[in-house]
């Protein structure tokens, strides 16, 4: 948590130094499909999400990436930049 709290303040740092500000919104979740999101092609048929449709067709979408499929490593994965096998816990 702290780790995640100190790059939360230095990225917050740089873009307040910055003279042209980015418009960034990360949205990371967790526990479902890129199929439950229906910007994508390969999305369920039932899956409607206008509003992250809209986000999405006016910025970047991740097309391909690899991450685990469990909660904590996803997180860890995240935080760090390293694979899930990658990232020993503390004891």
């Amino acid at each position: 948590m702290k780790l995640a709290t100190t790059l939360l303040l230095v990225i917050s740092a740089q873009i307040a130094i910055a003279s042209e500000r980015p418009n960034i919104l990360f949205i990371y979740t967790d526990d479902h499909s890129h199929r439950t999101i229906s910007c994508y092609p390969e999305a369920y048929p039932w899956a409607r999400t206008p509003n992250i449709d809209r986000l999405a067709s006016r910025g970047v979408r991740f097309e391909s990436a690899y991450i685990g499929t469990w909660c904590m490593p996803s997180r860890a994965t995240l935080l760090t930049g390293h694979h899930q096998f990658g990232v020993e816990s503390m004891p």
